[in-house]
């Protein structure tokens, strides 16, 4: 299963059975499911997508999901579940994301139950723009632009680092949280532009060559 999240929020809930019960009452595992989320490439995009997940929980809260073809037994117990904390320790910042083998990640909140993943995550963009040039954040057509998390500096050695003495890259502790800014100046547009970094956002660290870092999402008009 392969769901693509092209607007603001998606929920997945694969769908999973613990065990089957054979005529001697010994519980055999059925085959382990896998869940892959992935994250579109829109075209006006410049870095691709990675995912946030907001949540996850491994179990069952209703007798309806995943219910078809089961029995009401299968189905009875919806108070089920356990937190799914691996899926964002494993799945949090990456373009795409497997999970595989349920019972054997999460444990089995409730043997016998039919059980679902129900993962909440969104789809963000990222868009990392080097001090001196011009940032453009752009979405498509008709899409405008929201901000999750903006900063202005440097937090690793190798982003803009062509052409950079050692000296001008070696402070990585060094950024401003700027997405206030950012925000103001690019919610609710289709692009936005953004020259002159240091003039709007201070000089955490003078003497590092920075970068602009922006996580922002593309959403429908409507939702204004």
């Amino acid at each position: 299963m392969t769901p693509t999240c092209p607007v603001l929020h998606c929920t997945l809930k694969p769908c999973v059975h613990s065990a089957s019960t054979d005529a001697t009452g010994k519980a055999t595992p059925v085959s382990a499911p896998t869940s892959t989320w992935t994250c579109p490439t829109h075209v006006n995009v410049n870095d691709g997508q990675q995912l946030i997940i907001h949540g996850a929980t491994y179990g069952r809260g209703d007798n309806t999901t995943c219910s078809s073809g089961r029995s009401a037994s299968e189905l009875g117990n919806v108070n089920c579940s356990t937190l799914c904390s691996l899926c964002v320790h494993r799945c949090n910042g990456k373009s795409s994301c497997i999970i595989e083998g349920f019972n054997l990640m999460f444990g089995d909140p409730c043997v016998g139950t039919y059980k679902y993943l129900d993962v909440s995550y969104t789809c963000i963009s990222r868009s990392t723009t080097c001090e001196r040039t011009l940032a453009n954040l752009r979405c498509d057509d008709d899409m405008v632009l929201s901000v999750y998390d903006a900063f202005y500096g440097r937090r690793d050695n190798t982003t803009c680092a062509l052409g950079r003495s050692s000296a001008e890259l070696a402070d990585v502790n060094c950024s401003s949280q700027v997405t206030d800014i950012v925000a103001q100046r690019c919610n609710g547009k289709n692009s936005c532009l953004i020259l002159g970094f240091n003039s709007k956002f201070g000089d955490p660290c003078a003497g590092i060559y920075k970068y602009l870092d922006v996580l922002f999402f593309c959403k429908g008009k409507k939702l204004l």
